[in-house]
């Protein structure tokens, strides 16, 4: 179980603990008002009260760090990431240290999708953009080369004379042939 699995179990045991126990005061209190209506006693005074707004808040479990203590929301804020954030990386394992102190991945932009893959010829690597770019073929030309079986090699030797030919795969094998 991961520390933060661990703080939402305990502070769940305590709210519950605290609900069952107003819950069961207030049972009884109604409990006594009856029999004291039905007995015909007086009411005394401090009937149940319902809970006030500070009973709602949470207590927020404290947090040290190189010997620094604070609340989780405190921490987030020192180090400027958010708390759902942190609570995740907890979740998968991470240290609270560590949660926050984790580089934030990219969204949008280059830093997402896969690292495109290289091509060599001729000694030479780049990828199929760039070659295409430097061929002065269409990247889709190659693309779709390739995906119907040429080897990068066969696809860039074509060149751009291909235009208009639809290309088949043959049997099982890796030839292609024009589509007549």
């Amino acid at each position: 179980m991961t520390e933060a699995d661990r703080l939402y179990v305990e502070e769940f045991a305590t709210e519950s603990a605290d609900l069952m126990r107003r819950a069961l005061a207030y049972a009884a209190q109604k409990r006594a008002e009856e029999r004291a209506k039905a007995l015909g006693i007086p009411l005394k005074d401090g009937a149940f009260n319902s809970r006030t707004r500070s009973d709602c808040t949470r207590k927020q479990r404290q947090y040290e760090i190189n010997g620094e203590t604070k609340k989780l929301k405190e921490w987030c804020a020192h180090y400027g990431i958010k708390q759902a954030t942190v609570i995740g990386r907890m979740q998968k394992g991470a240290s609270l240290f560590d949660a926050l102190t984790m580089p934030l991945k990219k969204v949008g932009g280059k830093g997402r999708g896969r690292k495109p893959s290289l091509h060599t010829m001729n000694g030479e690597s780049k990828t199929l953009t760039e070659w295409a770019k430097y061929l002065g073929i269409n990247k889709a030309t190659l693309d779709h080369r390739i995906w119907r079986g040429m080897t990068f090699i066969q696809a860039v030797a074509m060149g751009s004379k291909g235009r208009g030919q639809h290309l088949r795969k043959t049997g099982g094998g890796s030839e292609l042939s024009p589509v007549d």
